[in-house]
Formats: structure tokens, C-alpha cells, sequence
């Protein structure tokens, strides 16, 4: 009788700590804007807007980029993710704002954006795959959201990306300074 509570108690235990690591791993994107506003200004990082239409090129999208190990350690790092699913809100609950928001993706799905806190567009940053080509890796995605943030002045944690570093680039310092100019 003990042995099986303790096998029980045991198995609980290894069951919570795996739902534990599980959920750490997820991103939490945000569905409000002004939440993500203020959590951008408060954080002094960038928001990163991924607007889908559930379409099958987003979902191949959110299991391909957003989905992996990599992009959610960077972006975990470096953003305030906020999502817009566009079927799931009805063209007159759209405020404004994110209408503008849509119009920098032409209405074109997967569409990704970065805005500062007063949601002033700083870049597209869609993650480009060409048919029946060879899909552009992860990192090199990465490293150009790293370069677009670090040119409108944001600091960027690159420390996901240090092992994926294109041959030619520094190393980020022991300070932390970021890795920014090709060696020559």
C-alpha cells in the first residue's frame, strides 16, 4: 500500500514538473492592444504584430517560425507579441489604429509588423519562403529583426542567436554590447 502512494505520489510530482516545463516554453501573445502598449513602454521593446487569418500559409507559418525553439527564445527576449486573428473580429470592431495596422500588410496573410509603443510602424518583417526553393533559415530571420531593431535603437538580447552566427559577424561582448558590424 505505501509503495504504490509513494509510485503515485511520485508519477504526480514528474507529471506537474513536465506541465510546469511545457508551459514555460509557450509564448503569451497578446490580444489587446493597449495592454501591449504599455507592456511595450514599460519594457522599452518593440511589438511585434503577427496578423492571421487561420488561413493554411499562416499555419504553416506558426509551425514553422513561430513555433520553434529558436524564434520563441529570441522573441521571448526582444518583443511584446500581440496577435491579431482578423476572421475572429468583425470589420467594425477594428479600431482604427489596427486597420492601419492591416493596410502595412495589404491585407495579405501571414502579415507581420514591428511597432514602437505609440504604435508608430517601424518595419515589415514577414518571413519570406519561396516555392519550391530551400526555406530561409530561421536565424537569418532573426538576425535581420535584430539588425531593424538595433537601427531604431532598441537593444537587443541576441544570446539565442550566438551559436547561429553567420561566419563573419562578431560575437556579442561580455558587457552585452550586441554583435552589429561584419569582421574584416
Amino acid at each position: 500500500m505505501t509503495k504504490r502512494l509513494l509510485c503515485l505520489c511520485l508519477m504526480s510530482l514528474f507529471s506537474v514538473a513536465a506541465f510546469a516545463q511545457t508551459n514555460t516554453n509557450a509564448l503569451v501573445w497578446l490580444t489587446d492592444l493597449d495592454a501591449a502598449r504599455k507592456l511595450a513602454k514599460e519594457t522599452n521593446r518593440p511589438i511585434y504584430v503577427y496578423m492571421t487569418d487561420g488561413s493554411r500559409d499562416c499555419l504553416a507559418i506558426e509551425k514553422e517560425l513561430l513555433d520553434s525553439p529558436l524564434f520563441k527564445r529570441f522573441a521571448q527576449d526582444n518583443f511584446v507579441l500581440f496577435r491579431l486573428d482578423v476572421p475572429k473580429v468583425p470589420k467594425s470592431d477594428i479600431p482604427k489604429r489596427v486597420d492601419v495596422m492591416l493596410s502595412r500588410v495589404r491585407r495579405t496573410y501571414p502579415g507581420m509588423i514591428m511597432v514602437n509603443d505609440k504604435e508608430k510602424w517601424l518595419s515589415t518583417v514577414t518571413y519570406k519562403k519561396i516555392p519550391n526553393k530551400t526555406p530561409k533559415p530561421i536565424s537569418d530571420y532573426l538576425f535581420e529583426l535584430k539588425d531593424i531593431m538595433e537601427k531604431k535603437g532598441y537593444t537587443v538580447d541576441a544570446t539565442a542567436l550566438e551559436k547561429h552566427s553567420p561566419p563573419g559577424l562578431k560575437q556579442p561582448t561580455r558587457s552585452g554590447s550586441p554583435a552589429t558590424r561584419p569582421v574584416k
